[in-house]
């Protein structure tokens, strides 16, 4: 005679064949034990013994002895109860539903609805990272944005310090078994979820599943965020534009307001500015590129607040708004200095050209607020706009444009009337006057402008000297280079660097 027994007994061990005879541990006992010794190591530095409590045989098939008919009974009302909610999750539609969330609040909402799915749990908590949508980030936040999905309870979101989870178990008198479950997506862990249980019970396969839903619903939001979806989700974060990195209208508005208080005697600037527009000739441009456009004139608009002094961010798909504190600029240079930085977006323009962005500068006066200067910004564009569109009715427009967005772009490269002439099919005289009609300046000027331009954002974003700077904008000679500056701006480079730079 021989026994066949199994080490740990397993409720799903009618699974297999022929059912084992199986030890079975007093994991209840054992765990009142373990909180009891937790408890006495508080209140007190002596040692305490401890004897592991005693388990049972539970007897199978794999021996002489009789089945356990109680224990069988337990063990097939077990696996039914299983059975049940595994139905349940695979005839439910939450990985649809988590899949067109666009906004962590929509996602969150759904998880909630899908809560019955966990057995016997009574409350679930999830807490994020604040900075869990950062896929690349090396240091997790300190703390962590938490809330109860479920529907009939508080679902207000609250702080937590990542150290400091415990506090949601000091927020009820009567005991409960809490467990942690990490949400894990290819080894980013974007925070936790806790289940509050109120009687012997814990987690089992099916919430298995649940926690990886959730996982990959995130996984999948933040990537919405920051490819396809960039330009149509909501913010993940209540101050900050996910794809740019730049605050959203809530994180511009307190900037604002904080700028106005602590102005003191210097001026302050609300500057609006509307990208992407008049496409024209560059009509096809894709989503990917569109993102990429929007990515470049962000960066470059992040540089000149930093360069100037103030903040900046993204209202919404082609809209930015910077604020900036200047003791001694007049709307004029500023107005200037956004061209300089706007027209060094190279990848922008590409896709875009150069007259594609249009802008509002408005000195805050007393009593102004956020909503009244940001709707006088949009009034200005719109009327600019409505002028702009006249042009497109203008013979040559796109021509013009091509040639023109040619200059901004490489303002080193030597054009001659002629060669342009000889490309477009004019002669000269006409281009000229042609050129001249749509964009207000003459084809020479504005292709000094485009240089000098350059040089004006040279001088402010780097630390290049004078003679690189002017070998850069296409002058062989820094002489000439230093009079065309000077004819256009009034004062030497290193007099406008001194000016301008950390004002």
């Amino acid at each position: 005679m021989f026994t066949v027994v199994g080490f740990d007994f397993s409720m799903d061990r009618l699974n297999h064949t022929p059912l084992l005879t199986s030890y079975r541990f007093n994991r209840k006992q054992l765990g009142r034990d373990a909180v009891n010794i937790l408890c006495k190591k508080l209140s007190s530095d002596s040692d305490i013994g401890f004897q592991p409590p005693k388990g049972k045989m539970v007897y199978g098939l794999s021996c002489p002895c009789d089945l356990a008919k109680i224990n069988f009974k337990e063990e097939q009302e077990y696996l039914r109860t299983n059975i049940q909610y595994e139905k349940l999750l695979l005839n439910s539609n939450m990985d649809q539903k988590i899949t067109s969330s666009h906004t962590l609040d929509e996602l969150l909402e759904v998880v909630g609805e899908f809560q019955y799915l966990i057995r016997c749990v009574n409350n679930i908590f999830i807490c994020l990272y604040e900075n869990w949508y950062e896929r690349r980030a090396d240091i997790q936040s300190e703390h962590m944005s938490c809330r109860s999905i479920m529907p009939w309870l508080d679902t207000s979101a609250f702080n937590l310090n990542k150290n400091c989870l415990t506090d949601i178990i000091s927020s009820y008198e009567s005991p409960a078994a809490y467990y942690f479950s990490p949400l894990v997506f290819d080894k980013c862990l974007f925070g936790y979820v806790i289940l509050k249980y109120d009687n012997s019970d814990s987690y089992d396969n099916t919430f298995k599943n649940w926690v990886t839903s959730v996982a990959n619903g995130l996984e999948l939001l933040r990537l919405k965020n920051d490819i396809n979806y960039l330009l149509e989700c909501q913010s993940l974060n209540k101050t900050h534009d996910i794809m740019t990195g730049l605050k959203n209208d809530i994180g511009i508005k307190k900037s604002f307001y904080e700028s106005v208080s602590r102005a003191d005697e210097k001026n302050t600037y609300f500057i609006m500015i509307k990208c992407c527009l008049f496409q024209g000739n560059f009509d096809d441009v894709e989503k990917k590129d569109k993102i990429s456009a929007i990515l470049d004139i962000a960066n470059a608009l992040k540089q000149f607040a930093l360069i100037i002094g103030g903040t900046c961010g993204r209202l919404n798909d082609n809209t930015f708004v910077c604020i900036l504190n200047t003791g001694n600029m007049t709307a004029e240079n500023i107005e200037d200095l956004l061209v300089s930085f706007i027209t060094q977006c190279k990848t922008y323009l590409l896709f875009y050209g150069i007259n594609s962005f249009l802008y509002s500068v408005l000195t805050f006066e007393e009593n102004n607020s956020y909503t009244d200067l940001k709707q006088k910004c949009m009034q200005n564009i719109t009327n600019q706009i409505n002028n702009v569109f006249e042009l497109y009715k203008t013979n040559h427009y796109g021509l013009m444009l091509e040639i023109r967005t040619d200059f901004f772009m490489n303002p080193q490269k030597e054009f001659t009337t002629k060669e342009l002439c000889m490309k477009y099919s004019f002669s000269p005289s006409y281009l000229r006057i042609v050129y001249k009609k749509i964009f207000g300046v003459s084809l020479i000027q504005d292709r000094i402008n485009g240089r000098i331009y350059r040089a004006k954002y040279l001088l402010l974003a780097t630390d290049m000297k004078t003679a690189e700077v002017s070998k850069e904008c296409g002058y062989d000679d820094p002489k000439y280079f230093l009079r065309q500056f000077m004819n256009c701006t009034g004062m030497t480079p290193k007099r406008y660097r001194e000016n301008y730079c950390n004002l």
